[in-house]
């Protein structure tokens, strides 16, 4: 019995210890959204340990910044933090993790606490929202222990964490769903145009081109958190696992486009490694499931691509500058999102709609290039057509020259006849007079 005691003692103490410096959180205060990932402790957890192992064995740490990035570790997140009321009325919250494809989520509220479960795995409660939201009450005067896991098997993952006012909550996820739609409409609209394009030029360009729009279409729905409000629960779920199957098609999409628009096959050595990346893209399909080399062959990718680009510019082809504005734009925006999923930068926490906009500015360079391509075709049929009424003219100086030449000869041929006629009958003529004389 005592020994039990003393456990439990130890226990609370060195949870007393972990907690003492933990800075509170007033949700009373004036503002509608408070940060709380700069006031609370973090553990960043590699052996799935559970909450009162971390809580036990003094693995929390304070956090000073206002995001947390893990990208590909692995690692799942523990935080802990305290809010707390000090108004005379009873207040209610949102916590907001501000990541729309966060897989797993567990908020404690307390040590002895069952987990509640959100994310993609689980049933959000706030289905009609980007971003996965608590609701936590804290009465007058007190506050409140929370301890929340985060991880993510399948993709990188990074996040902020706030306790908002419900209605400024659904009213920014309103104000942030509208761009996003409104893009990924933009997008769906040369999709379709591009489409058409295809169908009525018969251009296996305009038909690889929007191949690749529909990928990222699909791509970016789920990484803005469309496709995890709009579509059934378990599309979502099997959809966050066939991640490295969309980045493969999205790369087999692009290789298909770029070969046909940049006419790599004038350049063997360039083809054969295109050939090479297609081989690749497909093993990413359906053997490759490591997130981090399928990012560092899409960043090798991006660099060859833009390469071919520029060296079928200097060969000669002209719409290959419009390949390379297009495919440049969104090459940074790639490099970006990889960065981020590298844990090298965290820019996406402030323009997570970088892809969409870039992937807009490309549709509607290439939409140019193909604009040009037909600008480019008409020169060259009216340059065919002047050279065609040159060579014409020239065939028919050619002609009549012959024709002179040959009435020349006719008359030549016509007089040594005549010549020779009058020569015969003279001879004739004397043989006659021989034979009279006779």
């Amino acid at each position: 019995m005592f020994k039990n005691h003393f456990i439990k003692f130890i226990f609370l103490l060195l949870i007393s210890l972990n907690l003492h410096a933990l800075a509170e959180i007033d949700i009373a205060q004036e503002g509608t959204s408070h940060s709380i990932l700069e006031h609370s402790d973090v553990y960043l957890d590699e052996n799935e340990m559970s909450l009162k192992e971390v809580v036990s064995q003094g693995f929390f740490k304070p956090y000073k910044r206002q995001n947390i990035n893990v990208g590909l570790s692995g690692k799942s997140v523990w935080i802990h933090f305290k809010l707390e009321n000090r108004s005379q009325k009873n207040l209610e919250k949102v916590l907001v993790l501000n990541s729309p494809s966060l897989e797993s989520i567990a908020l404690y509220r307390g040590i002895e606490s069952a987990p509640e479960y959100q994310g993609v795995f689980h049933d959000t409660g706030m289905h009609s929202t980007i971003y996965y939201a608590y609701k936590v009450q804290i009465p007058s005067q007190s506050a409140k222990d929370y301890y929340l896991k985060v991880a993510s098997k399948y993709t990188s993952f990074h996040f902020t964490l706030t306790a908002q006012n419900e209605t400024e909550f659904r009213r920014s996820n309103i104000l942030k769903q509208g761009p996003r739609i409104l893009m990924l409409g933009i997008i769906l609209g040369l999709m379709i145009y591009v489409f058409l394009l295809a169908f009525y030029s018969r251009d296996k360009s305009y038909l690889y081109y929007s191949l690749y729009l529909f990928m990222i279409l699909y791509q970016q729905a789920t990484f803005l958190g469309l496709t995890q409000i709009y579509f059934p629960y378990e599309f979502v779920i099997l959809d966050m696992k066939l991640l490295t199957v969309k980045l493969g098609l999205l790369m087999l999409s692009s290789i298909l486009f770029s070969i046909s628009f940049l006419k790599i096959k004038k350049y063997s050595w360039v083809y054969n490694i295109y050939m090479v990346f297609l081989l690749i893209s497909i093993l990413e399909m359906f053997m490759i499931d490591n997130l981090s080399l399928v990012l560092i062959i899409g960043v090798v990718f991006i660099f060859f691509n833009l390469f071919a680009g520029i060296l079928t510019y200097q060969r000669g082809r002209k719409q290959a500058r419009l390949f390379i504005l297009g495919f440049g734009v969104v090459s940074i925006a790639y490099l970006v999102i990889i960065s981020d999923a590298f844990n090298l930068s965290s820019f996406l926490d402030y323009f997570p709609n970088i892809l969409m906009w870039a992937t807009t500015i490309e549709a509607l360079a290439l939409t140019l290039a193909f604009a040009d391509r037909y600008k480019i075709l008409q020169l060259q049929k009216d340059e065919v057509d002047r050279n065609r009424e040159q060579i014409i003219k020239n065939e028919v100086i050619q002609k009549t020259s012959q024709l002179n030449q040959a009435l020349k000869t006719k008359d030549l041929l016509l007089k040594e006849v005549h010549h020779r006629i009058k020569n015969n009958l003279q001879i004739i003529l004397s043989i006659i007079r021989l034979q009279h004389d006779k």
